[in-house]
């Protein structure tokens, strides 16, 4: 009886490693013939989507409040990777010390290593949109600007 056992968790681990090979053989076999191809196939989409420009957007102009909370609050409203919230005075006063006005607004316009994207992630908003999210993040925060980052 102790043998069948043994047996059958051999037989077990034949199985699982038959499977994984055949995954291995399937997706090799899936991706060989696709060498020109800018699909990916699976849950990541299509890597050139991101570099497309956006649809336009022909509505009014949008308050800070609106671009925060549809793009920039993804981010700042879950501290995710770093970002700070919007009411972490300590945080935000301490990034305004540490760098002028004009490099905040370059990180934030063209993005900044891997983790701020490109306008917040906004492809459509106006540059002058993107200043009015700015300037919502610092009043929220409570912090008092010499000079607001929208005209």
């Amino acid at each position: 009886m102790f043998t069948k056992i043994i047996s059958a968790k051999r037989a077990l681990g034949l199985l699982v490693l038959f499977s994984l090979f055949a995954g291995i053989l399937s997706c090799a076999s899936n991706t060989a013939g696709n060498s020109g191809s800018t699909e990916v196939k699976g849950t990541r989409g299509y890597p050139d989507e991101r570099f497309k420009p956006a649809p336009p957007y022909n509505g009014p102009q949008r308050t800070g409040a609106v671009v925060y909370a549809d793009y920039c609050a993804t981010c700042h409203d879950r501290t995710t990777q770093g970002a700070p919230l919007p009411d972490d005075d300590i945080e935000w006063a301490r990034r305004l010390n540490k760098q002028s006005q004009a490099t905040l607004v370059k990180h934030v316009m063209e993005g900044y290593k891997e983790l701020m994207p490109k306008k917040g992630g906004c492809r459509n908003c106006t540059d002058q949109e993107v200043l009015l999210a700015i300037d919502f993040i610092y009043k929220s925060s409570g912090i008092k600007l010499d000079k607001p980052f929208a005209k």
